[in-house]
């Protein structure tokens, strides 16, 4: 989408035009993957993003040609889905997937085999060309749902209830979920929804395993559930229980993003020091971001709260990009951090990005080169 509008990238060493070279610069500071988030839908379909199996098989290429690992998100859902909702899949694309009705009449039973063919079905596509993954994840900020199996969390009209699986979650709304106590949410999660989850992704990970026998898992939770430190260890562990527990534990983390949160840099430091603690395994924040401009038109202007010892400014972003992947390294606890969408200047999300547009180029920020800053403090 920023390519098409004629926008190049710089930053003051090298110029960026196309998809490869702009890949190219991220390495130049620090990249180690390329990642594609892929829906069930084989071609672009209206969405967040163009997430069809056709782009995702594109950037596994360009990994193979630069000799990086891939990163492929299954997202298990048609176009997209994240903790705001989870829309079912659609595998008109696999005609081979045989379903007894629609989706959401389907119990998890029904459900499972499904999902483990079409997992083994995808992984044979990707590994197809020739390209080595790192690790698999499954789903997109799923602690509320996945795969059509969701609350209802912002009212969609398109919303199909899972009745089939249990009926209270299609009763669960986002709002009611939110003014739970900590404790009383994860249990209601852990009673109603994340036992059915858990099989879920445990069929579909049996199902990339038929194909990849070496095949390592994460799933990360959403930009709400860093600061439950109780809740998302809860998760993890019912999930375990159902037969999955990834390798790399997740999370989004955007700062500045919760205006209840006091200090949202200690409450992510909690959460991922717990997990840590109760699992023995790291955790990949698989999405990051802070603005370095008030000009956010994503969150409705609310996503740029500073906070404690960083200003949302250039430098702020910076400093805190640098801490957060300078703590992680330091502590052990951090595998990775993501920053997300660091090109997609303008369009509303150009504050979060590592570019600052001035007409038709993008100059990069401090930030972007925060990631290797950070790596080098603790060498």
């Amino acid at each position: 989408m920023v390519l098409a509008r004629g926008i190049t990238f710089t930053d003051g060493h090298r110029e960026a035009g196309t998809t490869e070279e702009i890949q190219r610069l991220f390495v130049t500071h620090g990249a180690t993957e390329v990642y594609a988030r892929i829906g069930t839908l084989r071609k672009f379909t209206p969405g967040n993003g163009d997430h069809g199996v056709e782009r995702g098989l594109e950037r596994a290429r360009l990994a193979k040609k630069l000799a990086l690992p891939f990163n492929p998100e299954i997202g298990l859902f048609a176009s997209y889905g994240d903790v705001t909702g989870q829309p079912a899949p659609d595998f008109a694309n696999y005609p081979q997937l045989k379903s007894a009705g629609p989706w959401h009449t389907l119990t998890v039973e029904q459900m499972t085999p499904i999902l483990h063919d079409y997992g083994a079905l995808i992984a044979a596509e990707i590994l197809s060309t020739g390209v080595k993954v790192n690790y698999w994840d499954l789903g997109n900020e799923v602690e509320l749902g996945v795969a059509g199996v969701a609350i209802n969390a912002v009212g969609s009209t398109v919303y199909r209830a899972p009745d089939a699986i249990d009926v209270e979650i299609g009763k669960m709304t986002l709002s009611r979920i939110m003014r739970m106590p900590e404790i009383e949410r994860a249990e209601w999660l852990a009673q109603h929804l994340w036992p059915h989850t858990g099989r879920m992704f445990a069929a579909v990970a049996a199902g990339i395993r038929s194909v990849d026998k070496q095949a390592r898992f994460s799933t990360h939770i959403s930009g709400m559930g860093i600061y439950w430190p109780k809740m998302a260890a809860r998760f993890y562990e019912v999930h375990r229980d159902a037969g999955y527990l990834p390798d790399q534990l997740g999370a989004s983390f955007y700062p500045t993003s919760d205006t209840h949160q006091r200090d949202p840099f200690a409450r992510m430091k909690e959460t991922v020091t717990h997990l840590n603690e109760t699992f023995k395994r790291p955790v990949f924040l698989a999405e990051f971001g802070f603005p370095a401009s008030t000009k956010l038109a994503f969150g409705g202007g609310t996503w740029t709260k500073p906070i404690p010892g960083y200003a949302v400014s250039p430098e702020g972003q910076a400093n805190i990009t640098r801490d957060v992947v300078a703590w992680g390294l330091k502590t052990g606890y951090l595998a990775g951090v993501r920053p997300w969408a660091p090109d997609f200047v303008g369009l509303g999300w150009g504050a979060m990005t590592y570019f600052d547009l001035q007409d038709k180029k993008a100059v990069a920020r401090p930030g972007l080169e925060a990631l290797r800053e950070g790596l080098r403090t603790t060498a």
